[in-house]
């Protein structure tokens, strides 16, 4: 018996402190202030204030204020008055000021997570850019009519608001204004809304439909979905919308970020009338596994399928010319991709970190191969580098693991930063005579590789170029004059072990040259019979000013070079006798047949 009571005294002890804790967790004020004051006016309330209301005018230096107050959570501004000027606020990521009257401005109530309601001045015209961003207990926000714009940002990340009336006064929306808001099941947009940028409601998990107010003149809704007002452009997908869609047939562009982060859509039909997917049209739809992309298709944007796990196959329309950037990464499920003729470029890291990828091929229409174009393609063993690509961008096949063989173009000059560095399985890569310059790492780790042809062409080797290729156990260099080469160029290379071979006009060259010098075994490079005596008919020398070439055979590939290994000309022989007309008072190198002759006009 006595238990009990004892129990009965102690639980209601529990109760009445319970009930002071809550009664004291509140703390109301109403201040009315002039501008710059607001902490005069709070005094030692303002580190307990939960719920202010606030009249007046208020400036930068109020913003801090409010910002300081660790315990607020509701916050009425209605009748509130924001006038220019004060002190900054905020420095975590950079210092504001308050720049126009009757604006909220950037960054003003950023990342104040325990507010849970606020009441927008009256006679506020506009809301900054990132002003309520991360606000994530913000459950409730009355945007008074008369403001004009939501900047970008404004809302973002905003995850307890669960909805949110735009008054019939704003007329634009900016980029992100409402991404990440995932209590939010529907949007209504009214008829004083004239633009809306992008991935404005992306992410939006618990997003179902968009109503738009029929008096819009330029945007429309239809079944959830957001249109432009004729439907010609598809705008904004409804993140929590069915997993299977079609796109109606009048449609002929999807806007950027019009499904991105639609992590529920599996599958997409698309009309023949579509010729254009904006930047991050689809991005990070992990869940879409197919999508058949019209041939009217003229342009996809940058990110448009970014992070698309579960597709498979692409088949890229013939009326596209360039792949953008990021088009394609991290679609680690893609085994397949068919570029067409058409495309003139491939874009940054647009196939980077396609896992899946075993083969590609690249047409010859291609000129262009960005950087990290294909880098981290793991699986990649086989590709195609058209004779038309001049340039390959920085990091192109980094890390791509399984590529068994590479053959360079003729037109590349350049071969730059990492692009075949990590390239463990390569066992064969060709360079042309074009080559004058072999970048930073760029064949850096390939340990497989055997054996490297360095071309006659090539006059600098940069910073660790071939560092631990260590099973190279050969390296020919075909070049009349040592390349210069950084000390690390050859890092890790066993130099006792690989043998270089060098054309033997130059052969005490390379064993004075710096770096070349440190190979122990340094041979003059040997011709088959064949070669060797067809070389030995040909004959160059000058006659009046002018270089002549003898004893050649139809067909034979005749290069010309500066003294410093600038590809000047490159003709193929069509009689037995071929005159140059250059510029005197200057020395060339002559390649034909494995032979290399220097000629001084």
């Amino acid at each position: 018996m006595r238990s009990t009571t004892l129990y009965q005294y102690i639980l209601g002890i529990a109760c009445i402190l319970l009930s002071l804790g809550l009664h004291a967790q509140v703390v109301s004020d109403t201040v009315n202030v002039t501008a710059g004051n607001l902490s005069t006016q709070l005094g030692s309330q303002k580190d307990v204030i939960t719920d202010l209301t606030i009249k007046g005018s208020i400036n930068g230096v109020d913003i801090g204020t409010i910002r300081s107050m660790a315990k607020l959570s509701v916050i009425n501004m209605a009748d509130v008055n924001i006038e220019v000027g004060g002190s900054y606020y905020i420095d975590r990521i950079g210092v504001f000021q308050v720049a126009s009257a009757n604006i909220i401005p950037d960054y003003a109530f950023y990342q104040l997570f325990k507010l849970t309601s606020v009441t927008i001045p009256n006679n506020v015209i506009g809301i900054g850019n990132n002003a309520f961003y991360r606000c994530s207990g913000l459950t409730s926000v009355i945007i008074p009519n008369g403001v004009l714009s939501i900047g970008n940002n404004t809302f973002a990340s905003c995850t307890g608001l669960t909805s949110v009336l735009i008054p019939n006064s704003v007329t634009s929306i900016g980029n992100n204004a409402f991404s990440y808001c995932s209590g939010l099941t529907s949007i209504t947009i009214p008829g004083s809304v004239t633009s809306i940028g992008y991935n404005v409601f992306s992410d939006c998990k618990g997003l179902i439909g968009f109503i738009v107010s029929k008096d819009n003149t330029v945007f429309s809704s239809l079944d959830g979905v957001l249109f432009n007002k004729n439907k010609t452009q598809l705008i904004a997908y409804p993140f929590a919308k069915s997993s299977v869609y079609t796109i109606p047939d009048n449609v002929n562009s999807i806007g950027d970020g019009a499904f991105s982060y639609c992590t529920g859509l599996t599958s997409i039909s698309v009309p023949n009338s579509l010729n254009a997917i904006g930047n991050n049209a689809f991005n990070g739809c992990v869940g879409l596994t197919s999508i058949t992309i019209p041939d009217n298709v003229s342009y996809i944007g940058n990110n448009a399928f970014y992070n698309c796990r579960g597709l498979t196959s692409v088949t890229i329309p013939n009326n596209l010319t360039s792949i953008s950037y990021y088009a394609f990464y991290n679609c680690t499920g893609l085994t397949s991709v068919t570029i067409p003729g058409n495309v003139a470029s491939i874009g940054n890291y647009a196939f980077s970190y396609c896992t899946g990828l075993s083969a590609i091929v690249i047409p010859n229409s291609v000129t262009s191969i960005g950087e990290n174009a294909f880098s981290f393609c793991n699986r990649l063993k086989s590709v195609t580098i058209p004779d038309n690509v001049t340039s390959i961008g920085n990091w192109a096949f980094y890390s791509c693991d399984s590529l068994i063989s590479v053959n360079i173009p003729n037109g590349v000059t350049n071969i730059y930063e990492r692009v075949f560095s990590g390239c463990k399985g390569l066992t064969s890569v060709k360079m042309p005579d074009s080559v004058t310059f072999i970048g930073n790492n760029a064949f850096s780790y390939c340990t497989g590789l055997t054996s490297i042809t360095i071309p006659f062409s090539v006059n600098s080797i940069d910073d660790e170029a071939f560092t631990f290729c260590t099973g190279l156990t050969e390296i020919h260099s075909k070049a009349l004059t040592p390349p210069s080469a950084y000390s690390t160029a050859f890092n890790g290379v066993d130099k006792i072990i690989c043998k270089l071979y060098v054309p033997m006009e130059a052969l005490t060259a390379y064993r004075n040259a710096t770096v070349w010098s440190e190979f122990a075994n340094i041979i003059k490079e040997e011709q088959t019979a064949a070669t060797q005596i067809k070389a030995e008919n040909i004959k160059v020398y000058t006659e009046s000013n002018v270089i002549v070439v003898s004893g050649t055979e139809y067909g034979d590939a005749i290069s010309v070079y500066s003294e410093v290994g600038v590809l000047l000309q490159k003709v193929k022989a069509t009689d037995d006798i071929i005159r140059f007309y250059l510029p005197v008072n200057h020395t060339y190198l002559i390649k034909i047949v494995n032979k290399s002759f220097k000629v001084a006009l």
